[in-house]
């Protein structure tokens, strides 16, 4: 599967968990039995990029190798209601045909059982693990797109979760690390990364801080972020295309240009694209992912070419 099929598929996927929903993960959770923090992500992603955002996370994909964590997993599946789906976890048969370890090299929980029919190893081609609601598990493609979580051990998590805020009746805007910046007319926090990086690690590292790629709702959003950038183009680096920033809209194989959270852009309430945009590249590189130009217009993006970008959360996120 090519890479743009794979992306289209984890975020087509990720519109049957997130829409109408800005809220990408849960908070980190402390599970005592195991002495670890567990965290849950509800927009699905494949096994490659789940296993990113956990390392961004200073974390790794989760797998069940206790008893503990086993039912912590599936308690907080049945609470954000995917007790009847599955979700993907860390254990892997990459490294060793048929032997399903943990990227820590762990056996699994004892309790945990094979579903039905499974594993069998579909088209020779199922060298990750789901686990169902059930706690059933089965083999799957590492391509396949679901929710997961991630691990950290408890000296990993010392003050990664404390939210602060410094104004009385002012949201906090995440955690001191990130450095999110409260805007009050759109009551939304961004930062802007002049790492540049290509759109699907800058959708990695936004929800690994618990915000998502910047979504520009109306003309003063638009305002907000153009200023964001302009004040900012001295921390540009690396950048293939420096001219513009990207943010949370990319082009569907449906051909619709839509959110990462499946709005429409004129629903999302800003559609204003800029001159001759979108122009995919002029017929010379595909251009499927969204930016924006440094005046707050939207712009067509290679997805491969690194530039700029914004996160944004928002108060449901904190």
């Amino acid at each position: 599967m090519s890479r743009f099929k794979l992306l289209c598929l984890v975020l087509f996927t990720g519109w049957q968990y997130a829409a109408g929903s800005r809220v990408t993960a849960t908070e980190y959770e402390y599970v005592r039995e195991a002495d670890a923090w567990l965290r849950l992500h509800i927009v699905p992603a494949a096994w490659s990029d789940a296993a990113v955002h956990c390392q961004l996370e200073d974390g790794v994909l989760a797998s069940p190798t206790s008893e503990a964590i086993a039912q912590a997993m599936l308690k907080a599946m049945e609470k954000y209601k995917l007790a009847s789906k599955s979700v993907s976890i860390g254990a892997t048969s990459l490294f060793s045909k048929g032997d399903f370890k943990s990227l820590d090299g762990e056996d699994l929980a004892d309790s945990l059982e094979w579903a039905s029919g499974e594993p069998d190893n579909a088209f020779n081609a199922e060298n990750c693990l789901a686990l169902a609601g059930a706690g059933k598990l089965a083999d799957i493609s590492c391509a396949r797109a679901l929710p997961y979580f991630c691990l950290k051990n408890v000296h990993n998590c010392s003050s990664d979760n404390e939210v602060t805020s410094p104004t009385p009746g002012q949201p906090a805007c995440g955690k001191d690390r990130y450095d999110y910046k409260w805007e009050p007319r759109t009551g939304s926090c961004y930062k802007f990364h002049g790492a540049s990086k290509p759109w699907r690690l800058a959708l990695a590292t936004c929800q690994a801080e618990g915000g998502y790629l910047a979504i520009i709702n109306s003309g003063t959003e638009s305002t907000i972020l153009k200023n964001l950038y302009n004040s900012n183009t001295d921390a540009v680096t690396g950048a293939d295309q420096p001219k513009h920033a990207l943010i949370g809209f990319r082009k569907y194989e449906d051909g619709e240009w839509a959110t990462i959270f499946g709005e429409t852009l004129a629903n999302a309430g800003f559609a204003n694209w800029d001159v001759g945009e979108p122009s995919n590249g002029s017929g010379v590189v595909n251009e499927y992912c969204g930016s924006m130009h440094i005046n707050g217009l939207l712009n067509d993006a290679s997805c491969s070419w690194k530039s700029p970008f914004i996160c944004e959360i928002t108060p449901s996120n904190f």
